[in-house]
């Protein structure tokens, strides 16, 4: 049908074809799916949800639906482990409760917002330079805390921080007590979490969060702020665990710290784990598997917890990319996506290929990002004296170099351990240094976000691509263009997002272009050979227009025929203005494509010059081959 409907020119109605004219991750159906599973939830409830216990169970369901969608955005998509989900949903049920009282539920819901964004973005900027196994532990301690401060406050949690008698939710002043009036309200919140997450969900936020998760410092290379989004979908998490929280109170009518215990966290992880990390849709399923799963066991009390835990652990072990995971696997096996066969079919990359939303007639050059040269003015790029120590060795010693003219090819060479990768990390600012790096005579920030905002892009010793990314979106990752790729972008103005987006695919597919992989837009680039995944980042190398493209041994691994094309590419990026800096230990290599050579040992350069009158230098031959080397020579 929808293959028909394509022939004829047009389309299903609700997005059920995809549209064409989009790339592939914004052809994903997110709303349709939120409306047939609102749909299908409000229809099936008198059948699945008779009475009042049934009912109970699930608007406790959907509650914990909530809570579930903002850890999914802490963890599946951020890759921040938060223990204080639950804490945040005591947040929300005490401030909620008490405000209720004497304002009312909204006001009280509104306050416990206000209060979890303030509370969670003072802890989060604390916690925002923490790893990963820290930043897990911190926030437990949290929650221990907290929990430990409502227990001990009456006036504000009760006695023994037990509320009685907490006011219900009301629509237009009608109290919504009885389980069925509460499950269309509770309903209604999902229906409001699943519209804002799906926002998120279709806009440059999704990528660049897998981005950062992945890869963080190849992400903050490409110019994110990766603390700043993360930090953002952290709190937005938290809030929807206090709305959680508010509602459970009210619906409840009581509250005690009992519920926010650790079954509860650990409950929340195994939503997002069992459903599909990867997936906003799985932790539907995962919520519903906890929610639902112990009550139908509830007739084999004696062997409930061995037969959930059996479940748990087989599910991790058969489904590790959990339910939702095991559905796109087999969708991928059964039906696969055009671009899913073509992936291994091989090809050029060529404009004959181009997806349907791409305008460009041609491969565009890189364009320099601050105007032409001008041999007045100052070097492109310009290190000064520039030392990196590790304890008590010193890796870099004192090294100054130039780039001085759009188009040069300056080549860095050495043994190893000479300390040429840790210059350039000097450089691109992910190791402290002492000295000075300018570009165009500003001196660059200490950190990768800002030095790429200068100017300078990078391209790692082993290729540092997204792999839950497609090419496409490695690609807009390094997109200079960050206009309205955050929350307001998401949220507010979707029309100015969209814009913009259309203009990134546009710049970004171009860059495929340049370098043979057009192609392969919509392919995972896991799926990617080895030399592919260079081209590839490359390619986000050059989008963003730099002044210089860094590169750190990038013909490493390649056969002849491969380090033969990536010497065509750098020759035709430099002859279209592009400034490179490239470690290489190939010979032939460098003796094409650099237009001057600087050689380090032991952190000092000992030459200078064209790449003949380096390799001719005695310093160098001895470097490389040792004295006895050259006496035998």
């Amino acid at each position: 049908m929808v293959d028909l409907a394509r022939r004829l020119g047009g389309r299903l109605p609700f997005g059920l074809g995809g549209d064409p004219n989009l790339p592939l991750t914004y052809q994903r159906r997110h709303y349709l799916t939120a409306a047939a599973f609102v749909v299908a939830v409000a229809l099936s409830m008198p059948v699945f949800f008779p009475d009042d216990a049934s009912l109970h169970l699930a608007n406790l369901w959907l509650i914990y639906l909530i809570a579930g969608i903002g850890f999914y955005f802490m963890f599946g998509l951020a890759g921040r482990f938060a223990f204080c989900q639950t804490f945040l949903m005591a947040v929300g049920g005490y401030t909620t409760a008490y405000f209720a009282v004497q304002r009312g539920f909204w006001v009280g819901l509104v306050v416990s917002i206000a209060v979890s964004v303030v509370l969670m973005t003072v802890f989060g900027l604390l916690l925002r330079r923490v790893e990963e196994f820290y930043f897990a532990i911190a926030t437990l301690a949290l929650t221990n805390i907290g929990i430990e401060v409502l227990q001990n406050w009456p006036s504000f949690a009760g006695a023994n921080a037990t509320r009685f008698d907490i006011p219900p939710i009301t629509i237009l002043g009608q109290r919504l007590a009885t389980e069925m009036a509460a499950f269309w309200a509770i309903l209604g919140f999902v229906v409001l979490t699943l519209l804002l997450g799906i926002f998120i969900e279709r806009s440059p936020i999704r990528r660049q969060t897998l981005a950062a998760r992945d890869r963080r410092i190849a992400a903050e290379m490409s110019g994110m702020n990766v603390q700043g989004l993360q930090l953002r979908l952290f709190v937005f998490g938290s809030v929807l665990g206090a709305v959680s929280g508010a509602i459970l109170g009210a619906w409840q009518s009581v509250l005690t710290t009992d519920v926010f215990g650790i079954d509860l966290a650990v409950g929340l992880f195994v939503m997002v784990i069992i459903g599909g990390s990867e997936s906003l849709w799985g932790v539907i399923i995962g919520s519903a598997i906890v929610v639902f799963l112990p009550n139908q066991l509830q007739a084999l009390q004696e062997y409930q917890s061995l037969i959930y835990g059996a479940i748990l652990l087989f599910g991790v072990i058969l489904m590790p990319r959990g339910v939702a995971g095991l559905g796109d696997s087999l969708r991928t096996r059964f039906f696969p996506r055009r671009w899913e066969v073509a992936a291994g079919r091989g090809g050029d990359g060529s404009l004959e290929s181009a997806p349907p939303w791409f305008k460009g007639s041609g491969v565009a050059p890189v364009e320099p990002a601050h105007g032409p040269d001008d041999e007045a003015s100052s070097p492109l790029l310009e290190v000064r004296e520039v030392s990196v120590a590790f304890g008590g060795v010193l890796a870099v010693d004192r090294v100054s170099l130039q780039l001085r003219k759009h188009g040069e090819v300056l080549g860095l060479i050495g043994p190893n351990g000479s300390g040429k990768t840790t210059l350039l990390n000097a450089i691109c600012g992910i190791v402290p240094y002492s000295g000075t790096v300018l570009v165009r005579g500003r001196v660059t920030p200490r950190s990768p976000r800002h030095v790429s905002a200068a100017g300078i892009s990078r391209a790692f010793q082993s290729p540092q691509v997204f792999p839950s990314l497609t090419c496409l979106e490695n690609v807009l990752v390094g997109s200079a263009d960050r206009e309205f790729t955050g929350l307001t972008g998401a949220w507010i103005a979707r029309p100015q997002m969209w814009r913009h987006e259309r203009a990134r695919w546009e710049k970004a597919a171009a860059a495929l272009a340049r370098v043979g992989l057009l192609r392969y837009h919509e392919t995972p680039s896991r799926l990617l050979t080895y030399g592919h995944q260079r081209l590839l980042e490359i390619a986000r190398g050059i989008v963003s227009d730099p002044e210089v493209l860094v590169l750190d041994e990038p013909s490493a691994g390649l056969n002849k025929a491969e380090t033969d094309n990536l010497a065509d590419l750098l020759e035709e990026l430099a002859v279209g203005g592009l400034t490179i800096l490239v470690v290489e230990h190939k010979i032939d290599f460098v003796d094409r494509i650099c237009n001057r050579v600087v050689a380090l040992e032991a952190g000092r350069v000992i030459a200078e010059g064209t790449p003949g009158e380096v390799w001719r230098a005695p310093q160098v031959a001895e470097a490389y081959l040792g004295r006895r080397g050259i006496a035998e020579g």
